[in-house]
């Protein structure tokens, strides 16, 4: 997780991936859009409150949004309760985290788009593979 680079400019919309599709960037600015079936947060001792935004239930070496702390002033609930269920468009660097897992990491709040806000569908594609 790299966190001193500044923002990543806005992606170009005629651009935009699948999210299963996001590996083959890396070290690309790309919008990437999916649905969020699975979210989580974490406090990190050097980089403070992280959310985890996963596109599928078994999200071990998947492509996934870490929101950094900075970014979190841009929802009125915290993102992991805010996206879950969500069609997002989130645009970024793809990078890997530990040499294998996809990411983008959100820095400022305007780089994810809810596209619309579904649980049930989210359930479904939840437990279907990508």
């Amino acid at each position: 997780l790299l966190v001193d680079k500044p923002p990543e400019p806005v992606g170009d919309p005629e651009a935009t991936i699948a999210w299963a599709e996001a590996r083959h960037y890396v070290g690309k600015v790309v919008t990437v859009e999916g649905r969020i079936v699975k979210t989580g947060g974490f406090r990190s001792r050097h980089l403070g409150q992280l959310y985890f935004l996963n596109f599928v239930e078994r999200w071990r070496d998947e492509f996934y949004v870490v929101i950094l702390q900075d970014a979190l002033h841009g929802w009125p609930d915290p993102p992991d309760r805010y996206f879950e269920g969500a069609l997002i468009r989130v645009t970024g660097r793809v990078t890997l985290y530990r040499k294998k897992r996809p990411q983008i990491a959100v820095r400022r709040p305007e780089q994810i788009e809810i596209v619309t806000i579904d649980k049930a569908t989210a359930a479904t594609e939840a437990t279907s593979d990508h």
